[in-house]
């Protein structure tokens, strides 16, 4: 019986103390050590490089310019990924060539002119061939001393001008058909390494600044009448987005214009000429980094399967009971659920709505458990608020007629609607079963998911976005019995990859496994028609997995996963549409029993610290193609996330790490899991969730700070591994790995971390553990002042569920003058859980 609530530590800020901190005790790594004649010719061709782009800046070679300054990739070795190798404090310093973003790991990007080039060559020469050796302290022998310059010399792979193919991936024939569906929005999104400011402040800049500005904005100009170049509104903190259209108008060009809306009535102009000038000229353009075609909105094709069962009476609303609440983000939700339904956004026309997919989802969310009794998702019934955006996509022109910009005006609607919310109904929790039809790219992290990412902290929720499907003629054979057959499919199949905005950092994404008790699918395998991770190099997606319905059908339960129709009837159903509002629905259960409101950290953490791998995917052939079918797993029922049994105690530390502090909360193993010499046994499993500070002009590098919650064993000396510690080495026992490995499988970087780790003969030889909440910025990154909010779950239970764990532990924390109060009433006495 699950009796053991999750305790909150109520006085978590009293463990807080100035952080300890690693100084670098030498100039760095030599990368060429021993190697001198090798280092030479390394040395002498980065110099080539420095000088070619020199000329490549005044000459205007491989599509640049003429202009006196632009924006140079620095590729790093691969053994250099390290943030204590990066070359920025003696090659490309803030005076010399400041950093000004990057792409993939181990990419940089810096600003150049020709005077900070010729600066950078000088310091490349500055590195010596023949490194200087002192005596060591330990033995007669001489030990290298390289200088900081060799080192990063060394560490750096080639330097080249941003380029042609750097800006550009699409085919300009591929580009005006696409652009000529209005549901596209019909403009270039353009980013640039920075947006122009306005023009009354270009005379505080320097000349190079100024006349790179006025290329670009003069240069669109000239382009002719009919240019619109539109700044979104709604875009985060250091967004240099420009969308760039086309028209038939007779208009001047408009050009950076600030507006939600057209700029006035317009007609795409397909005119092949007049796209090759404006490609051409971005392609050029120094300011330019990239030029993207824009997506398209989709939800889910529905083709519903009716039971032909009587439809039992939808479920009656209790005007008494404190019900969970989630918002449907979607075409619209049938009348027959009216009881349920709080507030109805009304964007849309009554003919212009499509019910049949919200309805099926906020069916699932309401009477769940009623139709399909083997889902632990909490009691049957929830409030829904019908954010009604998503037009029949079925229909020709409807979805421009309603956001004539594309997807942006869409999700400018999506943040009114979830403000509003928000402030009326609590609404946390919001359903967004739809997606753009982009795959996520590894190297690249979409707008939508930007935007949602600003909308949910903005507004302190959390979207659950489906994972998307694949198309009927494109999906994988049903999952086999045989482990080698199934690593075989997953292997022949690539294009597979999420749909965007599922690669969302500050919200959950969720893919589908099968239903139980069906003859032709495998319980909980992945489904045939799941898109998988992984997004971009920051941590696991999707986040989790629910039920979605089989992509087979079953001769006598359908897809195994059923709900209502518009009418009311009951049908079945398959898609990642379907798994995602389980995965709502559970969240949203979770926060309904707990009085008063909890941290968006701690509601995640919640809900993926129980998580469980599914069966199917926990043989060894997998390995982290489990994690991208599955994420961090299966989530457990809305009861086993807040309350565990006797045998078992759950803590929550819920606080924020500040700019050279650090978290060290020493305690007690449970004595009845100590055995004879002090080794401490059980079963040990935490899941930290962090909101760290993002800058998305860094690429793959786009979190800016990793949170580490690092549990550690005294020593037989009575001492404690380093604070510094990360969080992996507990819980595998790996301590040299490479940062492309820890980055890919030790969750570095990661928002969200889980581990667990099972200790049946015991560990060590000291009952005194310690948990340290650490922190480790990016290069060149500083933490806010308002410092990051984090929420830790640490779960320790005894393996033979005997022990009096959670009494043992209760009794001694409080012995050691450590307050703690049941999760589900903690928001009472503390300001933060």
């Amino acid at each position: 019986m699950a009796n053991a609530p999750v305790q909150v530590i109520l006085n978590v800020d009293n463990f807080r103390r100035d952080r300890d901190t690693r100084r670098p005790v030498s100039s760095g790594t030599d990368f060429f050590e021993g190697r001198n004649d090798a280092f030479a010719a390394h040395k002498q061709h980065l110099q080539e490089q420095v000088q070619a782009i020199r000329g490549q800046l005044t000459s205007g070679a491989i599509g640049q310019t003429k202009e006196s300054m632009g924006y140079v990739k620095v590729s790093l070795q691969q053994s250099a990924l390290a943030k204590s190798h990066r070359p920025t404090r003696a090659l490309f310093t803030e005076e010399r060539a400041p950093i000004r973003g990057s792409t993939r790991l181990g990419e940089i990007i810096a600003e150049v002119n020709l005077p900070r080039l010729a600066s950078l060559d000088d310091a490349i020469g500055k590195a010596e061939i023949v490194v200087r050796t002192k005596p060591s302290k330990d033995s007669d022998k001489q030990i290298p001393v390289p200088s900081r310059y060799r080192c990063e010399v060394g560490a750096i792979d080639g330097i080249e001008l941003w380029s042609k193919a750097d800006r550009r991936s699409f085919n300009l024939h591929e580009a005006i058909r696409w652009l000529s569906d209005a549901r596209t929005g019909q403009s270039y999104v353009v980013e640039l390494f920075e947006m122009p400011p306005p023009p009354s402040q270009w005379d505080t800049l320097r000349t190079d600044k100024r006349e790179v500005f006025s290329s670009f904005v003069d240069g669109l100009r000239k382009l002719g009448p009919g240019l619109i170049a539109r700044v979104p509104e709604g875009m985060p903190k250091h967004s240099a987005i420009v969308e760039i259209m086309l028209t038939k108008g007779q208009e001047p060009a408009a050009v950076l214009v600030h507006s939600a809306k057209p700029v006035a009535a317009r007609v795409f102009d397909p005119a092949e000429r007049r796209h090759q000038e404006l490609v051409g000229f971005l392609e050029t353009q120094p300011l330019v980094r990239h030029v993207a075609l824009p997506g398209i909105l989709v939800g889910s094709t529905t083709h519903a399967t009716p039971t032909g069962a009587v439809a039992p009476t939808p479920l009656l609303r209790d005007a008494a009971t404190r019900y969970p609440a989630v918002g449907v983000i979607d075409g619209g939700v049938t009348p027959v659920f009216n009881p349920w339904v709080v507030m109805r956004v009304g964007l849309l026309a009554s003919e212009h709505e499509r019910l049949d997919h919200g309805s099926f989802i906020s069916g699932l969310l309401i009477e769940g458990r009623a139709h399909n009794p083997t889902l632990d998702i909490g009691n049957d019934g929830c409030l829904i608020a019908d954010i009604n955006l998503f037009p029949d996509d079925q229909q020709i022109g409807v979805f421009e007629q309603y956001y004539p910009n594309g997807i942006g005006d869409f999700l400018d609607e999506v943040a009114i609607a979830v403000e509003n919310c928000r402030k009326q109904y609590g609404i946390r929790v919001f359903n967004m079963s739809l997606n753009v039809v982009n795959a996520v790219l590894l190297d690249r992290y979409s707008l939508e998911a930007q935007r949602l990412d600003k909308i949910a902290e903005d507004n302190d929720v959390i979207f659950v976005i489906s994972a998307g499907n694949l198309e009927p003629k494109n999906q994988r054979p049903e999952w086999p019995n045989d482990e080698m057959q199934a690593a075989a499919i997953l292997a022949a199949h690539r294009d597979d990859q999420l749909y965007v905005p599922a690669e969302s950092i500050r919200n959950l994404s969720v893919a589908a496994i099968n239903p139980d008790g069906l003859t032709n699918s495998i319980a909980k395998a992945p489904t045939r028609y799941t898109r998988r991770g992984p997004g971009l190099k920051t941590g696991v997606k999707p986040d989790l997995c629910h039920v979605g319905g089989s992509g087979t059908k079953c001769p006598t339960h359908a897809h195994g996963l059923f709900s209502r129709t518009p009418s009311g009837a009951i049908a079945s159903e398959c898609g990642t549409s379907y798994a995602a509002p389980l995965v709502a629905r559970t969240l949203a259960s979770v926060a309904a029993q707990i009085e008063g409101e909890v941290s968006r950290e701690t509601l995640m953490a919640l809900i993926v610290h129980h998580a469980q791998i599914p069966l199917p995917l926990r043989q060894r052939a997998f390995g982290p193609l489990a994690r991208q079918l599955a994420g961090f797993g299966y989530p457990a029922g809305p009861a086993l996330a807040l309350a565990g049994n006797d045998h078992e105690i759950t803590l929550l530390f819920s606080s924020r790490i500040y700019a050279g502090k650090m978290l060290e909360f020493g305690f007690a193993w449970p004595p009845s899991l100590v055995l004879p010499g002090g080794k401490c046994r059980g079963d040990v499993r935490l899941t930290l969730v962090a909101t760290p500070p993002l800058d998305y002009r860094f690429g793959e590098e786009f979190v800016r700070v990793n949170l580490e919650a690092a549990l550690q064993q005294e020593k037989k000396n009575g001492k404690f591994e380093s604070a510094l510690e990360p969080t992996y080495v507990f819980f595998s026992d790996d301590e040299k790995v490479r940062e492309a490995h820890l980055i890919e499988h030790k969750f570095k970087w990661s928002p969200v971390k889980s581990f667990a780790k099972r200790m049946p003969k015991g560990r060590g030889k000291s009952s005194n553990w310690r948990l340290v909440v650490n922190y480790l910025t990016r290069d060149g990154e500083t933490l806010p002042a308002e410092g990051a909010p984090f929420s830790i779950l640490l779960t320790i239970a005894d393996l033979d569920q005997q022990k009096p764990v959670f009494q043992e532990m209760r009794q001694t924390l409080q012995a050691s003058g450590i307050r703690t109060a049941d999760i589900r009433t903690a928001a009472r006495v503390t300001p933060r859980v």
